[in-house]
């Protein structure tokens, strides 16, 4: 077994583990890191698939560039020239709802109009000004039920679904959605908090035509995200797959990382 020290152990190359590698890279450049993988592949849920003429996505399909640490992860990797983007102000959701094809608008008084839901479904949604905000860390489709009611659970999958590739019944709103969980407890409801962060930004911005922001992804498709940060990380050997991390444990002046092929510390 191999035995190598380093400043920082990363555990999990998936896209939060490599995200943390590369900021590190840039913000502490002397710093040692090291990235350990359990799978024999990293990039996590993000995986891309081409066959037949097709483009495809197993995990996430893109994420959204309202996010400056979003923007800055495209430059790590330096990927700002194979970006595709598709602003939500021009190209829109469908969701397969009876054997059909529905779109879903991006603005709230069009999504009303949709024949998406029943009416008492959309009376429901307006409870959200008086629901309190569910505490501890509800799951996603918890919370929604709470706040919007049960109808909506089929297009917060969806939604979920293509962003974070997981189960709505297991992925934690508060991970996910911190800044909706953030306007919850503020205004004490989600529309509330909407409208006064509209009210601030119309304020704050006058003059300045406010743009929705853009779904993002690459040419090659998501996997071309933790593909370059991965080979950032193994051309300088600091990234090991197929070694996954049994135990974490405390020593004199720092951890001990035992992995299936060696220890770190």
């Amino acid at each position: 077994m191999e035995h190598q020290d380093s400043d920082v152990c990363v555990v999990g190359a998936g896209i939060s583990g490599l995200s943390v590698a590369a900021f590190l890279g840039e913000l502490k450049p002397s710093w040692r890191v090291l990235v350990l993988e359990r799978s024999e592949r990293s990039g996590g849920a993000i995986d891309s698939f081409a066959g037949g003429g097709y483009l495809a996505e197993w995990g996430p399909h893109g994420f959204l560039d309202n996010c400056a640490e979003s923007r800055d992860l495209i430059r790590l990797a330096g990927l700002e020239g194979e970006r595709v983007t598709a602003p939500l102000g021009e190209f829109v959701r469908y969701v397969c709802l009876g054997g059909r094809l529905q779109v879903i608008p991006q603005k709230p008084l069009r999504i009303l109009r949709q024949p998406l839901i029943p009416w008492q479904a959309k009376l429901r949604v307006l409870a959200d000004l008086w629901r309190p905000p569910l505490a501890g860390e509800p799951t996603v489709a918890e919370w929604v039920a709470h706040r919007f009611g049960p109808a909506l659970l089929p297009f917060a999958d969806a939604v979920y679904t293509g962003t974070y590739a997981g189960d709505i019944e297991r992925l934690r709103i508060d991970a996910v959605m911190p800044g909706l969980r953030e306007l919850e407890r503020r205004h004490g409801s989600v529309i509330r908090g909407v409208f006064h962060r509209l009210r601030t930004a119309r304020a704050a911005n006058r003059g300045e035509k406010r743009r929705l922001p853009a779904m993002t992804s690459f040419a090659g498709g998501m996997g071309a995200l933790p593909a370059r940060l991965a080979a950032e990380l193994e051309a300088r050997g600091a990234l090991h797959c197929a070694n996954g991390v049994g135990a974490i444990g405390p020593e004199a002046g720092g951890w001990r990382v035992t992995a299936e092929r060696g220890v770190y510390s």
